[in-house]
């Protein structure tokens, strides 16, 4: 019941009761966080640098924040926070990927020339 009713008192804004509901899963989501960063990694889709473990939980306590509201009701704190940290990491992930596609183009760079075409097929 206490639970339900710091859930409540979370949907309302109160940030303390919203501390109290997750606080008891902190330890689990930083190893979630931690074992998420190394795989990353190992797939390349990471830099060894690029992000810590406490980085990733608490982008994942800002999401939970921001999304409460969101939070389907036969699902339980833990479970809940565990696939947000898995969207969150998506969405650096796919957030990396553009940024690193974006930085291999140089602004520098000469503009490639016209391509020539000899005639309207060949356009």
């Amino acid at each position: 019941m206490a639970a339900k009713a710091d859930w409540e008192a979370a949907l309302r804004g109160d940030r303390a009761a919203f501390q109290a509901i997750v606080t008891p899963h902190l330890k689990e989501l930083f190893e979630a966080a931690r074992r998420e960063l190394q795989y990353r990694v190992a797939i390349g889709d990471l830099g060894p640098d690029d992000l810590a473990p406490e980085e990733l939980a608490g982008e994942v306590l800002i999401r939970a924040w921001q999304d409460r509201h969101r939070r389907p009701p036969g699902v339980g704190t833990r479970a809940w926070l565990l696939a947000l940290l898995f969207r969150v990491v998506d969405d650096i992930v796919r957030r990396e990927a553009r940024f690193r596609n974006l930085a291999r183009v140089s602004l520098e760079a000469p503009v490639p020339a016209e391509p020539v075409y000899d005639d309207d097929e060949s356009f």
